[in-house]
């Protein structure tokens, strides 16, 4: 169910005009999935996500769904699996991503999205702290003073 609405909603991003009949489609798909008939065949009808999540031709619409605050948490740690480091970026500032997508973040081996992760005041301290030890001076410096922020809040 949440891959069907998934797709409905990364269709959305490629074509604007679909927003407008995405509530009734959206609708529609929950009545179908929760009926007796349909539901034993459920598994049969959810497509691959994790291959269209990652695939590397979309990458400016995968950095918007990332962006989006609506984005499921279970979408967003696919994305921070992402090649493209923009897409990682946006994942670490999306303070919907799992605890797991925003550790495997501060520890990328691009220093822009370790960077995007110490700027994140809804990450957690025991991340901030990591990232205080980076290679990077400006990551860890940013880490700090996030940290600090958080701490005089």
């Amino acid at each position: 169910m949440e891959a069907l609405l998934y797709l409905v909603g990364l269709s959305s991003y490629m074509n604007p005009e679909i927003e407008k009949s995405r509530h009734h489609l959206v609708n529609e798909l929950r009545h179908k999935l929760h009926t007796s008939t349909v539901a034993p065949k459920r598994k049969e009808l959810l497509p691959d996500v994790a291959n269209i999540t990652l695939a590397p031709d979309n990458s400016a619409s995968l950095v918007r769904l990332a962006e989006d605050s609506k984005t499921a948490p279970y979408i967003l740690a696919k994305l921070a699996e992402h090649d493209n480091h923009e897409v990682r970026m946006a994942v670490a500032d999306n303070d919907r991503a799992p605890y797991s997508a925003h550790r495997s973040l501060a520890q990328d081996p691009h220093d822009d999205v370790r960077y995007r992760v110490a700027e994140n005041y809804h990450i957690r301290p025991d991340l901030l702290r990591m990232l205080m030890d980076d290679e990077n001076p400006y990551v860890a410096v940013r880490a700090e003073s996030t940290l600090a922020r958080i701490q005089q809040a």
